[in-house]
């Protein structure tokens, strides 16, 4: 039996930012997302390609629901920016706000009509960047204000020679 291989991939974190935001725009967010992408589009982090724009499309879909109709402007901001050794994804909306404290807390996960609470998306999110990308997630919320999300990964040290422009 052949052994399977320890080698972990690695991806293009541009590139996967790039694809979480055009999944949404496909969902009918075309003029609702905007993008600042501060890094090189040869920045890489290793673990699954297609579980990380899993993981953006998720949060930038929760920003985009997260707004009452004719209160709030649908607008999500995605921001991403990279420090030496760290890589920090910010993704923001100006909606309502999430009905809890600071920590994520897993309820039921979901309501009587079947659909997934917020707090059970962000729990997964949160494992998912602990257990996959070594990394970590945070949240800060205000009522009627609006919630972002902050995703720190690693970023590995040979990236340093990258070119920061």
């Amino acid at each position: 039996m052949p052994k399977l291989s320890k080698t972990k991939l690695s991806f293009r974190v541009y590139f996967a930012l790039q694809q979480a935001v055009l999944l949404e725009k496909s969902r009918g967010a075309q003029n609702q997302i905007f993008c600042r992408l501060s890094i090189p589009e040869e920045l890489q982090i290793s673990g699954s390609f297609t579980s990380f724009v899993s993981l953006l499309s998720q949060l930038i879909g929760l920003g985009i629901h997260s707004y009452c109709p004719n209160v709030h402007q649908k607008l999500v901001f995605v921001t991403a920016d990279w420090r030496a050794t760290e890589l920090t994804i910010r993704i923001t909306d100006g909606g309502s706000g999430l009905r809890y404290q600071t920590s994520i807390q897993m309820s039921d996960g979901g309501n009587k009509n079947g659909a997934i609470r917020p707090q059970l998306i962000l729990l997964q999110a949160e494992r998912l960047i602990h257990r996959n990308f070594h990394g970590s997630l945070s949240l800060r919320s205000f009522s009627n204000r609006g919630t972002q999300v902050t995703l720190k990964l690693p970023v590995p040290s040979d990236s340093q020679n990258l070119d920061k422009s």
